[in-house]
């Protein structure tokens, strides 16, 4: 696994490099490897929580205090950035497997996630079988062919299907054993919890531009009937 580095950006496109171990709670953990950065930034609750941190321990500078922050590594030579962001607290459950397992299956007859699941696995080695068959039982969902009586063999064959898609991510096999690709992990968590707050985020504007037409047209009724 290659060092990673969780930095501030700066607008010339330069990086500083954070140094959260300087700090004495996170003593023990190593700036340069995922999983403590991942727990380091998972101890906060969202952004500006962090950056306060880390300006009161002056870790960052004033002048620092609205760039972006981001999770980069090298590769051939030249500094790429992870996506989907930084993990924070509420985006710890999804490093759990079994969770992400439960939680997809609990979304499978939501076609539209699972599209989109699909398209972003789809190029990847090793997964054209499983997203094919997701692809073909989400046309087959969208016809209405699914019946929960005559279609019990699918659905036990499309959850097995999710179990592989997701084995696939998280494990790596060497010497007959498995064992965790935490890069693999962490890209699946945090696009499984890049697509919960982004749908959390459109409902609660759905919801305000709802609240909005009301009371406009409240207003309009009232100076239409009232006067007032």
């Amino acid at each position: 696994m290659p060092n990673y580095h969780l930095v501030s950006q700066r607008k010339d496109k330069s990086y500083n490099f954070i140094e959260f171990s300087r700090i004495e709670q996170f003593k023990d953990l190593n700036d340069k490897k995922l999983p403590d950065i991942v727990n380091f930034t998972g101890f906060f609750i969202e952004e500006t929580d962090l950056k306060e941190t880390l300006l009161k321990l002056n870790i960052i500078k004033d002048s620092e205090y609205n760039n972006k922050l981001a999770i980069i590594y090298k590769y051939k030579g030249e500094f790429k950035k992870l996506m989907y962001g930084i993990t924070y607290k509420d985006d710890l459950e999804f490093f759990d497997v079994n969770y992400i397992k439960e939680y997809i299956k609990d979304r499978e007859f939501n076609t539209e996630f699972l599209e989109k699941l699909c398209n972003r696995y789809r190029n990847t080695y090793g997964q054209e079988i499983n997203t094919n068959k997701l692809y073909n039982f989400i046309n087959y969902v969208r016809l209405e062919k699914y019946d929960d009586l005559l279609d019990r063999d699918l659905k036990e064959d499309i959850e097995y299907t999710i179990d592989s898609l997701v084995n696939r991510e998280v494990y790596n096999y060497k010497n007959n054993k498995r064992v965790l690709n935490y890069r693999g992990l962490r890209d699946l968590a945090m696009y499984l919890a890049y697509q919960k707050n982004k749908t959390t985020k459109t409902n609660k504007s759905t919801k305000l531009h709802g609240s909005c037409l009301v009371l406009y047209f409240k207003i309009l009724y009232c100076r239409g009937q009232y006067h007032c």
